[in-house]
């Protein structure tokens, strides 16, 4: 598979800013992802696109398992704030707390 050289080089920062943050954190099982993004241009952005990225990285770094065990997905872009928020927490389904909740910027 061909990576751009734009993602090459977001993927590296991408992994040292996730790995800083979450410190041996892993998520197993069934998980929650709720990603929040500012667009970096006016060029049209694609948010399944950045989600099958993130999801791809979180398990590159062994944040999770495997990104079929996804069960929430939640995206949305953001006028301002961090490029790119992630939460990551277990599912539960709606009928309780999780106590395992990983955040990751990049």
């Amino acid at each position: 598979m061909y990576s751009s050289k734009n993602y090459t080089e977001w993927k590296k920062h991408a992994e040292w800013a996730v790995a800083g943050q979450v410190k041996g954190k892993k998520i197993t099982g069934e998980y929650t992802l709720e990603i929040v993004a500012v667009k970096p241009d006016k060029r049209r952005r694609d948010l399944g696109n950045l989600e099958k990225a993130v999801s791809d990285l979180l398990q590159h770094v062994k944040v999770i398992e495997d990104d079929y065990l996804c069960q929430d997905i939640h995206l949305r872009w953001a006028k301002s704030g961090p490029e790119c928020l992630i939460l990551i927490k277990e599912y539960t389904d709606g009928q309780g707390s999780t106590d395992s909740e990983t955040d990751g910027s990049s």
